[in-house]
């Protein structure tokens, strides 16, 4: 269930561009995604709003991949951070790769089905993502 709390300049309601945040795209080779959050605290200067919820069940997948992971969003000023758990293992934080506006995920040493967890945070607040991959070897 998911607690939705609205507001915009009292009269509580969130309409227009800018005021929800963009999808979060993930791609690696010719594979892409776009997600959006299950989390999010967001405002502009018109409006804000939380919601607060659980994973999607099943996750939406990017499916097969051999490629680096690359994060893409469109707004300046955020960082995010992310960690992958693989069934049976503990979460493990992993280090981003930085390009303005793109997150990387280096995949070389990986291997098998992984839940990837996003959290970005930036002058609008928070967003949380979560998706799935299954990582091919390169050899």
């Amino acid at each position: 269930m998911i607690l939705l709390i609205l507001m915009a300049a009292g009269r509580g309601v969130v309409s227009g561009i800018g005021e929800r945040p963009p999808p979060l795209v993930v791609t690696a080779g010719d594979a892409r995604i776009e997600l959006q959050p299950y989390t999010v605290c967001w405002s502009t200067a018109t409006s804000g709003y939380c919601a607060d919820g659980t994973q999607p069940s099943p996750l939406p997948s990017l499916g097969a991949i051999k490629e680096s992971l690359e994060i893409s969003w469109p707004l300046a000023g955020w960082d995010f951070v992310a960690s992958i758990h693989q069934a049976g293992e503990d979460a493990i934080e992993v280090e981003l790769g930085k390009r303005p506006g793109v997150w990387v995920i280096e995949v070389d040493d990986l291997e098998g089905n992984f839940d990837v967890s996003l959290s970005g945070f930036g002058p609008e607040r928070d967003v949380q993502y979560q998706f799935s991959v299954d990582v091919e070897p390169t050899g």
